[in-house]
């Protein structure tokens, strides 16, 4: 019985304090409207703001690039390719000085 009370106590004090809490922290509907005013007016700053960094972001990059290209474009070799070569006439077959029969250098057949 003794370990009732204690909850009772226990939550008597709680309620005690959490509305002596509540009480002390009393805001009028002006102040909230203020609070939630000035909540939105900072939204839609940082919003506005986000929205002309990504614009400025985007020219800056379409800036970039163009000077990258063009960058490109000046180094880039202006000579052109060379022509391909045109194939080489088919070289003249010259037969040989020597019009001697071919004959073997070593006799397998015996006699010599």
């Amino acid at each position: 019985m003794n370990q009732r009370r204690t909850k009772y106590y226990l939550l008597f004090a709680f309620l005690l304090i959490a509305g002596t809490l509540a009480a002390w922290q009393q805001v009028s509907k002006a102040d909230l409207r203020e609070q939630r005013l000035q909540s939105r007016l900072e939204n839609y700053r940082k919003a506005s703001i986000e929205k002309c960094l990504e614009v400025i972001y985007e020219d800056a990059a379409a800036i970039v690039d163009s000077i990258m290209i063009e960058r490109a474009r000046a180094k880039r070799d202006t000579i052109g390719k060379p022509p391909k070569p045109e194939r080489p006439d088919k070289p003249e077959i010259i037969p040989p000085k020597d019009s001697t029969p071919v004959r073997p250098m070593v006799d397998t057949i015996g006699g010599g």
